[in-house]
C-alpha cells in the first residue's frame, strides 16, 4: 500500500473546499424546503427520513469553519515562515467585495420586489411579507439586525449569520496583529508556532465561555426562538467563535505538518482509521442533534468538519468524497453557494405566501415543494453570481494583477 504522506494544499486542491460549500448551502436549502412544506406546525413528517433533516441546518456551522479555515491559512503561514502578515486593508476590503455586493443587491430585490422579507418570529415560527419600517431595513442593510432584539429576525432570515461573519472579519486581523506582536525569531522556531497557536486558543475559549455565559443567561442551553436578548447573545459571535476556532486549527494543523513541525498525521488521515471516523461520526451526529444540548452539538460538528478538511487536504491520494468535491458541477454550485444561501428563505417565503408550494404534511409535498423551489433557487442564485458576485470577484483579481507581474491563481474564497 502507497504510504500516506503530506502535500500543500495549493491552490488546485482548494477546490474540495468549493464542494464543501455547495454541500453546505444546499443542506440549508433542504432543511428550508422541509420546514415550509408544513408552515402551519412545527413537527414535520417525512415518514423515517424525519430525523435525518434538521441536523441539515448545520450547514451554517460548517460555512464557519471553512471561514476560519480560509482566512487564518495565510496569517499563520506568515507566522510561521516570519513572512509579512497578509495587509489588513487589503484584507478587508476582499471581504467586503466578497459579501456585501450580492448581500445588498438580493435584499433590495427581496423587499422591494418579491416583498417576502422575514418580519419576526414568535412560537409558532417566522412571519414574512413586505419590510416597512426603515429603521428595520437600515439595520439591515449595515448588518446590524443581529445586535437589535426586535430586528432580530428581519431582512433575509440566514443572514443572521452573516453578521457573526462580519465580527469575525474584523476580529482575526486584531488576533493577527497581537500574533505578529509576539512573534519572535527564525522561520519556524518555537515562539512562531506558540503565536500561531494563540488565536486559534482564543477562539475556542471564547465560544466556550460565551456558551456558558448565554446558557447561564437564558437557565438552558437552548436556543433562543423569539425577539429578546436572549436571541442577540444566541446569535452573536460570543457562541460561535469556537466554531471558527475549528477551520483555524485545521488550517494550523495542516501548516505544521506541511512543514514537518512535530506534527504526525499519517496514521490518523490513513484510510484505515479516518474512513471509520467519518462513516461513524455523521449517522453518530445526526443521532447527537437529538441528544446534545444544542451549543454542545455545533461544536462536535465543527470538530468532524474540521477532521474532515484536514482529510481532504492533507492527503496525497485523493479520496472518492476529495474526487466528488472536485467536480466541476460541484466546484460551479459550490461558488454560487454564497447566492443560495441568500436567496433561498426568501424565495421559499414568497412562493408559500403565494401559494405555489404544497402545504400537505407528508414526504410527498416535501418533493414536490423541492423540485419546484430547487430551480427556481439555482437560477437566481445563478443570475446574482454572473452580474454581481463574479464581477466584484474580479476587482480583487484586477488590483492583484496590479501589483504583480503574475496575478494569482487562486480560486475565490
Amino acid at each position: 500500500m502507497a504510504q500516506t504522506t503530506a502535500v500543500t494544499a495549493s491552490p488546485s486542491r482548494l477546490w474540495e473546499i468549493e464542494g464543501l460549500r455547495a454541500v453546505a448551502a444546499w443542506s440549508i436549502v433542504v432543511f428550508h424546503v422541509w420546514v415550509f412544506s408544513s408552515p402551519a406546525v412545527l413537527g414535520w413528517n417525512l415518514g423515517p427520513f424525519t430525523a435525518f433533516v434538521s441536523p441539515l441546518q448545520s450547514g451554517v456551522t460548517l460555512f464557519f469553519v471553512l471561514s476560519g479555515f480560509l482566512l487564518y491559512r495565510p496569517i499563520a503561514a506568515a507566522l510561521l515562515d516570519a513572512a509579512p502578515g497578509p495587509s489588513a486593508w487589503t484584507y478587508l476590503r476582499n471581504r467586503a467585495l466578497r459579501i456585501l455586493p450580492a448581500y445588498l443587491v438580493i435584499l433590495l430585490l427581496v423587499v422591494f420586489v418579491l416583498r417576502s422579507a422575514s418580519l419576526g418570529a414568535s412560537g409558532h415560527g417566522v412571519t414574512a411579507g413586505p419590510l416597512t419600517d426603515p429603521r428595520t431595513f437600515f439595520l439591515d442593510v449595515f448588518l446590524l439586525q443581529t445586535y437589535v432584539p426586535d430586528a432580530i429576525w428581519s431582512g433575509i432570515l440566514p443572514a443572521w449569520s452573516l453578521t457573526i461573519e462580519v465580527a469575525f472579519y474584523l476580529l482575526l486581523p486584531l488576533l493577527g496583529l497581537a500574533a505578529f506582536a509576539f512573534a519572535r525569531g527564525r522561520a519556524h522556531c518555537h515562539r512562531r508556532i506558540v503565536a500561531a497557536l494563540g488565536p486559534v486558543l482564543f477562539m475556542l475559549l471564547l465560544g466556550a465561555v460565551g456558551k456558558i455565559l448565554v446558557a447561564v443567561y437564558s437557565h438552558g442551553p437552548q436556543r433562543a426562538t423569539t425577539s429578546t436578548w436572549h436571541a442577540v447573545l444566541d446569535r452573536s459571535i460570543l457562541t460561535h467563535a469556537d466554531l471558527f476556532g475549528f477551520g483555524m486549527g485545521a488550517a494550523f494543523v495542516l501548516l505544521l505538518w506541511e512543514r514537518d513541525l512535530g506534527v504526525r498525521l499519517e496514521r490518523l488521515l490513513s484510510a484505515k482509521l479516518s474512513r471509520p471516523l467519518v462513516y461513524v461520526g455523521l449517522p453518530t451526529l445526526f443521532l447527537g442533534y437529538y441528544l446534545l444540548p444544542p451549543y454542545l452539538y455545533d461544536a462536535a460538528v465543527a470538530l468532524l468538519a474540521s477532521f474532515v478538511l484536514v482529510r481532504l487536504l492533507g492527503v496525497k491520494r485523493r479520496a472518492r468524497a476529495s474526487l466528488f468535491l472536485s467536480q466541476k458541477w460541484t466546484v460551479a454550485a459550490g461558488r454560487r453557494s454564497y447566492s443560495v444561501f441568500l436567496w433561498n428563505y426568501p424565495v421559499l417565503a414568497f412562493l408559500s405566501t403565494h401559494s405555489l408550494l404544497a402545504g400537505a404534511n407528508n414526504a410527498g409535498a416535501f418533493v414536490l415543494n423541492l423540485l419546484i423551489a430547487a430551480p427556481t433557487i439555482a437560477g437566481l442564485s445563478a443570475l446574482t453570481y454572473r452580474f454581481v458576485e463574479a464581477p466584484a470577484l474580479r476587482l480583487k483579481g484586477r488590483r492583484r494583477s496590479a501589483r504583480n507581474a503574475l496575478p494569482a491563481a487562486t480560486p475565490a474564497a
